[in-house]
């Protein structure tokens, strides 16, 4: 019985080490046909990594270049030296600077210039202060009429205020009917509409 188990024992580690050996001629097989692709997605995942990481790195430095050149404008705002680093590193950044330095002088061809040089959030601010800075009501209720202008309730209502100043009454009151019922400006414009009433 012992010489049967023996010799089972013995078939049964062959057979383990067949497997193995099979396993590892296949292995080696699919490596020599499949190495050079493997390699290359390999290489091309930590290239890709690596250029991730570089491209986030700079995306930083560009951020806290900006910062740091806002901060020091905020303290001095005649700093050139900032205000380039500033349009360098953010458009942006560099736009809203540019026309909260316009609004405090009340310098409307800076302010007209930055509203047709900049889109999107500052863009728009910078039209409605365009718009404003003539102060002319007409100039507003245009700024209003444009079917995307982020700022249409509050034009029309400095518009309103402005005819209002102007003794033209039934003119505010055409533009403060404009104004949403849903509209968070809709008590203000109720207000001015009852003096439009009055004639204050």
């Amino acid at each position: 019985m012992s010489l049967k188990e023996d010799i089972q024992a013995v078939k049964e580690e062959l057979s383990a080490e067949e497997q193995f050996l099979e396993n590892t001629i296949k292995i080696e097989r699919f490596w020599h046909r499949y190495r050079k692709p493997i390699i290359g997605v390999v290489a091309a995942l930590i290239l890709g990594g690596v250029a991730y990481g570089g491209i986030h790195m700079w995306e930083e430095h560009r951020i806290s270049e900006a910062n740091a050149a806002l901060i020091v404008l905020l303290n001095n705002p005649t700093d050139q030296v900032a205000l380039e680093k500033l349009k360098a590193n953010n458009q942006e950044l560099y736009a809203a600077f540019a026309l909260r330095q316009a609004v405090a002088s009340s310098d409307s061809a800076k302010i007209a210039a930055i509203a047709q040089q900049s889109s999107g959030l500052i863009g728009e601010i910078a039209k409605y202060e365009a718009a404003l800075a003539t102060g002319k009501p007409e100039a507003l209720a245009r700024y209003a009429a444009q079917g995307d202008a982020l700022l249409k309730e509050l034009a029309l209502i400095e518009a309103a205020a402005m005819y209002l100043d102007a003794k033209e009454p039934a003119k505010a009151k055409q533009l403060l009917l404009q104004i949403s019922m849903t509209s968070p400006l809709r008590d203000l414009a109720a207000a001015l509409e009852h003096l439009c009433v009055t004639g204050l």
